[in-house]
């Protein structure tokens, strides 16, 4: 059984004495679906200790109304899939297996019978030479009954949303039980869906939260303590393009826009474009292929960085005795012996190198990951080695990095393989200047870049998102955060920012848990194998600390005589 939300909020309240313990959480995406399930979580085992707790009243912010799943999953299509096995997507830390039980429950309740035609259906559709994406894209429901996702499996997003929403529904049916148990209203769930953009202090130390609704009107809410969890925000690289039909921006664009793209100058002679060549730009690639389209594709970055193929089963335990073939001391040195100390053009040619090292017929037979980590085991062989070019070694590390997470599932990588084997897809190492690339009056695009212009019949834009939560240009300006309300706390004085990770933090003033900062709104890694954690102490601070003010009030109040 599902409860919906509007069972919980219209509930009648029990009369009570005692002042509510309250908490915000901003931004009602993967990261705040996380915080209010492990909100609801934490409380309900305090109350197992002491049933006497001041109520817990949760207001639970989400502008687009994509409560518990956010932009990253709001997919119909099952063509996109996530960046990391299933294995690592649960969203219970303590529970790893939560993700993988629940797929295996889906795959029981399906009928035998149905899979099986299923199957036969999916194995006539590749002998016909549709792609695994293209059946997807075109035959989604017998895709999704053929297919058997596994711990090993990069699950399509799409799946995963529905996944995120029971979790959702889960908590909110959770609170319910709880306040029937109890006779009383113990836990109040209030979604409100509106645009947050004030935050600020009171005197009395109660946090103002001030929302727009319908782009005027103007409410506010008081709370004790708040998560602001609001999710990626879009830079302003090529912003002036975003009118043009043939151009697009990550998030990942649905099929349907992809679709409409390509339409907007179907049969032009010219390639489609794609800034980024991570795996934002192998979506991409897998949904043109979805798409059947028969062109040809420039991806650039400013390295030129290359995806590698991640299969789990290869990678579990990693080796650091993988016998490297091109990243050897014989070819770094030779690379110094070309450039000397340009560090520039030194990096980018082991850039090339590295890229081979992964993308070598041995390395996918092995497991390319064991090729970084041989090479991060030889962390003081390599420092030595480079220490002729000063700088060289540090940019190796950053460059190494980024390859390290820059794998797809086999399935991408094959389909990446393809296009780039056959000369349909072209990887180029330059910058693209975003002041000189252009929409032209036909509709396309002259997108310039630092080995040259090139005009393409589509452009998509993978480096839309910013990848820092602030920045400071010039020392002793203003910070300048790019979340628009990590802006306001930040002038309130709620949040600092750390300016060597580049992350915003809960202000060192303020107890611990009146202000706290989950998810892409934070800063550091995204994805939620890299933020649960996180996400489950934020959600357990603010907990804490609602409750503690409420408790404190409570003690303060005047005796009533009866």
């Amino acid at each position: 059984m599902t409860q919906t939300l509007a069972a919980v909020e219209e509930q009648p309240a029990q009369s009570v004495t005692q002042n509510p313990a309250r908490i915000a959480i901003i931004g009602g995406g993967v990261t705040g679906g996380v915080v209010l399930t492990e909100a609801v979580d934490h409380y309900i085992e305090r109350l197992k200790d002491n049933t006497n707790l001041p109520p817990l009243r949760i207001d639970f912010f989400e502008a687009g109304g994509q409560n518990g799943y956010g932009t990253s999953y709001d997919l119909e299509t099952v063509v996109f899939r996530l960046n990391q096995p299933a294995q690592t997507m649960s969203l219970h830390s303590d529970r790893s297996g939560h993700f993988i039980e629940w797929l295996k429950k889906r795959e029981d309740a399906k009928n035998i019978s149905e899979v099986a035609a299923a199957r036969e259906k999916v194995r006539g559709w590749k002998a016909e030479g549709l792609s695994e994406m293209q059946i997807a894209h075109n035959h989604r429901t017998e895709y999704l009954l053929a297919r058997n996702w596994t711990q090993h499996d990069f699950v399509p997003r799409a799946l995963f949303r529905h996944y995120l929403l029971e979790q959702y529904e889960a908590t909110i049916h959770r609170s319910r039980e709880v306040n029937l148990i109890l006779d009383r209203q113990a836990i109040t769930i209030n979604t409100i869906n509106a645009f947050v953009d004030q935050l600020k202090q009171t005197n009395s130390g109660e946090i103002v939260i001030g929302v727009k609704i319908r782009g005027e009107e103007r409410s506010s809410t008081l709370t004790d303590s708040v998560v602001i969890a609001t999710g990626h925000h879009k830079n302003g690289i090529l912003k002036e393009l975003r009118p043009c039909p043939a151009y697009a921006e990550t998030p990942i664009p649905d099929m349907h826009k992809i679709e409409s793209v390509l339409a907007a100058n179907a049969g032009s002679p010219h390639p489609v474009f794609i800034l980024g060549t991570s795996q934002s730009m192998l979506d991409i690639v897998g949904g043109l292929d979805a798409a059947g389209y028969k062109g040809s594709i420039v991806a650039a970055s400013s390295r030129g960085i290359e995806p590698w193929p991640y299969d789990p089963a290869k990678h579990i335990p990693l080796r650091t005795d993988y016998p490297l073939q091109h990243v050897t001391e014989e070819k770094i040195l030779a690379i110094f012996a070309e450039h000397g100390t340009d560090v520039r053009k030194a990096i980018g040619k082991f850039c090339k190198m590295f890229g081979h090292e992964l993308q070598a017929p041995e390395a996918r037979e092995m497991g390319p990951g064991h090729v970084i980590s041989t090479f991060l085991a030889q962390k003081d062989k390599m420092r030595a080695m480079m220490a002729c070019c000063p700088g060289f070694y540090e940019e190796c590390l950053s460059l190494v990095d980024q390859f390290d997470t820059n794998h797809t599932f086999p399935e991408r990588f094959e389909t990446y393989l393809r296009y780039k084997e056959s000369g349909q897809l072209k990887i180029v190492a330059a910058r693209v200047d975003t002041a000189k690339t252009v929409a032209r009056s036909d509709g396309h695009f002259d997108v310039a870049l630092s080995s040259g212009t090139i005009v393409a019949s589509a452009f998509f834009n993978c480096g839309s998102l910013h990848r820092a939560t602030f920045n400071q240009k010039v020392p002793g300006e203003p910070i300048s955060v790019f979340c628009p309300l990590g802006q306001r706390a930040y002038e309130a004085g709620l949040v600092e920012g750390d300016s060597k990770t580049k992350m915003l933090i809960p202000h060192s003033v303020l107890p611990a848990g009146k202000v706290e900062t989950a998810g892409p709104a934070r800063g550091g890694s995204w994805g939620v194998p890299y933020t649960v954690a996180d996400c489950h102490a934020s959600a357990h601070k603010v907990v804490d600390y609602a409750i503690e003010m409420a408790q404190k009030i409570q003690q303060a109040a005047p005796a009533v005589e009866l």
